[in-house]
């Protein structure tokens, strides 16, 4: 409803394989602005007002990722139990099961593309508080 244009994104901590549901650590939210772009501070102030907290992201160099198109609510469900397994298998047969994680997934509404990402390196970047203290 603040703005509804902008993509959003899931940040995923914790294998569901291996966590139990109710331990799960995961945050949602949506790109303010990107590479050299500056938020809206109209925006920014407006979602800090509805008790909304803001996380700036470093730039990631190593990841592991791909795209699942994006037809409709089902898409989503699909991708997650088609794309997380395929990173996963794709991870552990380059040996990079150990730097896997967190996962991030960027849903953009004005694309038939959602993307799917596994980082490698500056994972203890995308910990925000409240999941380094469920931990």
């Amino acid at each position: 409803e603040i703005c509804p244009d902008k993509k959003c994104f899931g940040v995923w901590y914790d294998d569901p394989g291996t966590v139990a549901p109710e331990k799960l650590r995961w945050i949602t939210g949506t790109i303010l602005a990107e590479e050299d772009e500056k938020p809206d501070m109209e925006t920014l102030k407006k979602l800090e007002e509805k008790g909304y907290k803001m996380k700036e992201f470093p730039r990631v160099n190593r990841v592991i990722k791909t795209s699942f198109p994006n037809v409709n609510m089902l898409s989503i469900l699909l991708a997650v139990f088609r794309v997380y397994n395929a990173i996963g298998d794709y991870g552990k047969e380059k040996g990079l099961e150990d730097s896997c994680g967190p996962f991030m997934d960027v849903y953009d509404s004005s694309s038939a593309v959602n993307y799917f990402t596994a980082l490698l390196d500056h994972n203890d970047d995308f910990l925000v508080p409240e999941a380094q203290s469920a931990s």
